[in-house]
Formats: C-alpha cells, structure tokens, sequence
C-alpha cells in the first residue's frame, strides 16, 4: 500500500508538473525568458499575472464588471506590460479571454490609467487606442450591417409630430399636413446632400409645394401656416444626429449649423444644383428659420468681438488640461487609422464624408465618450472660461457650451485645422458639446 501510495504521488506530482509546463507554454511572455531581463521573465510575475486575471473575471461573472475590469486593468500598469513589447501580448490574452464588452471597458480602464503616468514612455497608451478603436470599429460594423438591411424601408418612416400646447388645435389640423410635406422636402435635401445622388432629385417637387400658397391669404392667416411648418420642421430636424454637405466636404452636428451653411455665400460658389434654390425657396416661403439664425449669428459675432480679450493659462479649460485630454482621447477623432474592417473600408471608399460623420457620432455617444464629456464639465466648473481657438473669452460653463455650439467657432475651427499639418478635422471638445449638449439649443 505504501509502494501504492507513493507511486500515486509521484503520478499526481509529474500531472502537476505537465500541467504547469502546458500553461506555462502558453504564456503570452515565455519567448523573452530567454534573452531579457524584465518583469515578464521572471515565472512569479506572470503568475502573478494569471491568478489576478482569473480574480478580475470572477468578479466579473458575479455582476461587478466595472470593479473586475478595474482591477485587471491596475494590475497591467502595476505590473509595467509596456517594457520589451509586452503590451500587446497582454492584451492579446485578455481579448482572446474576456467577451468583447468587456474587454472594450478594460481598454477603458486603462487608458484613463495609464495616460497620466505614461510620461515617455507611451507604448502601452498607444496600444490600449488602437486596440480601442478595433473594438469601436468591430462594433460600429456590426450596427451598420444590422441597419443597412432596414435603412430603406426605415428612411421614410418619420414620427407623427405632437401639438404643442401653444398651437391651437384648429389651427394645428388646417395646416399640420403642410407643415409634414415642407418638412419631408428639407430633409430629403439634406439626404441629397449627404449622399450625393443629385441625379434622382425631382426638380417639379419645389414648384409643386410652393404653388399650394394662396397668395390671398390675410397676415394672420401666414402666421398661423408659418408657426405650424416652422414647429414641425424643426422638430424633425432635432431627430437627426448629423448634416453632411456633399459640396464642402463638412459635418455639422445640429440643423442651425446646417441652415445657416446652406444659406451663407461660401456654400453657394460650389453648389450650382437645383437642390439649393428649392431648399431656400421652401425654407422663406414657409419658414422665419433663415431670418431668425442670420440675426442670432450677427448677435453672436458682435459677442465675440466684445469678449475678444488676452487669455489667461487660468482659464479653464487650460493648455495643460486641452493637451493631456487629446492625448487621452484622441481615439474618438482619429478616423484616418489603418484598423478598419473589409466593410468599412467599402463604406468609406463609397462615402468617406457619411462614413466619417456616423463614425464619430457613434464614439462620441460611446460609455468612452461619456466619460470624456463628464471630465470636461468636471474640470471647467464655476470658472471662467474661453475659446482658444477663437481667442475670445466666453463666461461661465453654459456660455462656453453655447459658443461651442455656435456655427462661428465652427468655421473658425475649420480654418485652423485645414492650415494645420495635423490629418484631424475634428476638435475633440467642439465634437463632444456638440453631441452631449443639444438640450441647449
């Protein structure tokens, strides 16, 4: 028995011991045993390693995901992955390991980590973006070939519009159909101009709508009709995340901005289609919209040129702040990266303007950037605050946010990215207020 005994240890010892040596063999950083002398190497660190792996993703399967993730991600930067091109073993491991949620918010984790101790040495914070911006990318492909299926039989679907409380109710019935049909009209342009497809435009439909104004009709009587189409058009026009101008190359992030770029000069020397004098036509036939923004945009500029002071580094957000939080967040405008999927290559070769624009609204409106938006609205406060970028100061926190959404910081935005060398067209913080903070319109 005791041969017996003894010879069932042994068995017991040699299993342990080939089943070391198997997962062993599969460790990420076993190939630098060899011939270097960091951390990795050394067989305590990376079971070390293992054993808080398999402590995170425990916590995970017991519904603390954001603790396990947390925890994995402390111990990465603790353990120093980004010597001798670890990195991105590290992270080949947890992808293959974890499901992709979560490792997309590990990844988070440890960009909001590593950013502020990276220092030189920024090879774990590159790849934890790259990596990130796969993750976004393999998502936004899966929504995008969910939805193309539905895209068509879904683009005239638009929702019944609800009586304001201002409106009467008779008033509302006599002229709520119009107000759906000028509506409709508009924003079929916008889709002309985001597709390009100018070809299938009906060059009757304008004539059609503005032929059913009665030009007899007493001043009352346009008031009432401009009060409905102008509260339902605009209503419609708030449903859309985004506005693409095929001739200009631009994005525009809410309908005053698209509005006030139809009807300005600059867009006009490049668009020579029908679509433009129908959408103006419509747009004063049945609107105020045109005149309402000119006034507000002079109003703004007039603001602008008063606030036009020196600018303080107190003033928030500052230089240190703005340099740090593009380096911490320069995943969510950085379009141009090589780690695109097959369909969204074909997307983009389509349509790079459209691909861009769903792109960026997609990570911007992603827990990633969220959280980007929250560390913005932390860090500005009750201070002060300005443009730097139209070199203006701007107020408190709301004021800030509503210069942000002017169409003026937008072109001055859009000059200073195309004369700099940077491949970026987007300014992180513009693209985040103008996402996060419609309610302000």
């Amino acid at each position: 028995k005791k041969k017996n005994g003894k010879k069932s240890e042994a068995s017991d010892q040699s299993v342990t011991s080939n089943s070391d040596k198997s997962s062993r063999s599969n460790r990420p950083f076993k190939s630098h045993s060899d011939d270097c002398d960091c951390d990795y190497a050394d067989p305590s660190t990376q079971e070390f390693f293992d054993k808080a792996t398999r402590i995170g993703m425990k916590l995970m399967t017991l519904g603390k995901v954001d603790d396990g993730a947390e925890y994995i991600a402390k111990v990465v930067v603790n353990i120093g992955s980004s010597a001798c091109d670890h990195g991105d073993a590290v992270l080949s491991a947890l992808e293959e390991n974890l499901h992709p949620d979560h490792f997309a918010l590990i990844l988070q984790k440890l960009l909001s980590n590593t950013s502020s101790d990276a220092g030189e040495d920024s090879q774990l914070l590159a790849l934890c973006s790259l990596r990130y911006i796969n993750v976004l990318n393999q998502n936004e492909g899966a929504k995008s070939s969910n939805s193309e299926s539905n895209q068509n039989s879904n683009k005239k679907k638009r929702k019944k519009i609800e009586r304001p409380d201002s409106i009467p109710g008779d008033v509302w019935q006599q002229f709520y159909d119009l107000g759906r049909h000028v509506s409709d009209f508009v924003l079929d342009a916008f889709e002309v101009y985001e597709t390009g497809d100018f070809a299938s435009w009906d060059k009757n439909r304008m004539k059609t709508i503005v032929s059913s104004i009665d030009k007899k009709n007493s001043l009352e009587k346009r008031y009432k009709r401009t009060l409905v189409c102008e509260f339902v058009l605009v209503e419609r026009l708030k449903e859309k995340d985004f506005f693409c101008c095929f001739f200009c190359q631009e994005t525009f992030f809410h309908y005053k901005q698209a509005l006030i770029h139809i009807s300005c000069d600059e867009h006009e020397k490049k668009d020579k289609s029908c679509v433009l004098e129908g959408i103006r036509r419509v747009l004063n036939s049945f609107t105020d919209l045109p005149m309402k923004l000119r006034q507000v945009e002079i109003k703004n500029a007039v603001q602008i040129t008063k606030c036009k002071h020196d600018l303080t580094p107190d003033q928030r957000p500052t230089p240190e702040f703005i340099a740090n939080f593009y380096r911490k967040y320069i995943s969510l405008v950085c379009i141009g990266e090589p780690m695109l999927t097959g369909d969204q290559k074909a997307a983009r070769n389509v349509n790079p303007l459209l691909f861009e624009a769903e792109t960026l609204i997609g990570r911007v409106k992603s827990d990633y950037g969220k959280n980007a938006m929250a560390e913005l609205h932390e860090h500005i406060g009750n201070a002060q605050t300005c443009c730097r970028f139209c070199m203006c100061e701007t107020g408190d926190r709301e004021g800030f946010y509503n210069h942000m959404l002017g169409s003026l910081h937008r072109v001055a935005e859009r000059h200073k990215m195309k004369s700099s060398t940077n491949t970026i067209r987007f300014c992180i913080l513009t693209i985040l207020v103008n996402v996060h903070r419609k309610d302000l319109i």
